[in-house]
């Protein structure tokens, strides 16, 4: 009989060792929780608008995906830099994205601007450019060569107008972004050459248009 006694005491302070484990464990667990998995909305401010022609486009899932890729970049970012310093007065970061395009007879061009502010002097832009010809995408290159021109003629013309801007020359303009354009009133058509922050000096930034 008292053995029984003794073997139910023990069950008893076993299972009360548990129970009071298991709600330090949850306590624990949910005390952490808020600083290991921090609110976008306090990390990253993303401004996006998509625009109503997107819906559809032959393009749209190419730059849907480009932007939530961005969006999960700079979020990482931002979450390392809290992890690191919890009270940086550098969040929450910022992103800005417009969608525009341009047609032009056969051509449609489709640009991608994006701004980002993550702690910088100032937001940097990034191009994302597609230009569309009958559905497929074509090169700066094919554009040139359909008129009778290449791209090492058009970087002199490129550089001669920024010697005389005063700005540096560029060496080529594989990554630089381009968009078709009708030039009124003389309804030419021309190329715009985009170049961002940093690009061709400190702190430039603008378009530079040249007409064929």
């Amino acid at each position: 009989m008292r053995r029984a006694r003794y073997i139910a005491i023990g069950v008893i302070a076993i299972v009360a060792i548990l129970v009071g484990v298991g709600l330090i464990l949850v306590s624990t667990e949910t005390s952490e929780s808020p600083s290991d998995i921090p609110s976008d909305a306090t990390l990253f401010a993303v401004r996006y608008e998509k625009p109503a022609w997107l819906e559809g486009h032959l393009k749209q899932r190419s730059i849907e995906e480009y932007i939530k890729n961005r969006k999960q970049e700079i979020t990482d970012s931002a979450t390392e830099l809290r992890q690191e310093f919890p009270d940086s007065a550098l969040l929450p970061f910022t992103l800005d994205i417009t969608v525009d395009r341009t047609v032009l007879n056969e051509y449609e061009s489709i640009l991608v601007t994006e701004r980002t502010y993550t702690g910088g002097a100032h937001g940097n832009v990034q191009y994302v450019y597609y230009n569309l010809r009958n559905g497929s995408s074509i090169t700066l290159g094919d554009y040139l060569k359909d008129r009778g021109t290449s791209e090492a003629q058009l970087l002199t013309l490129v550089n001669e107008r920024l010697r005389q801007d005063a700005y540096e020359s560029v060496e080529d303009l594989e990554d630089v972004p381009w968009q078709v354009y009708s030039r009124e009133p003389e309804q030419s058509i021309g190329i715009r050459i985009l170049f961002p922050p940093y690009a061709v000096a400190s702190f430039s930034a603008g378009t530079i248009t040249y007409t064929f």
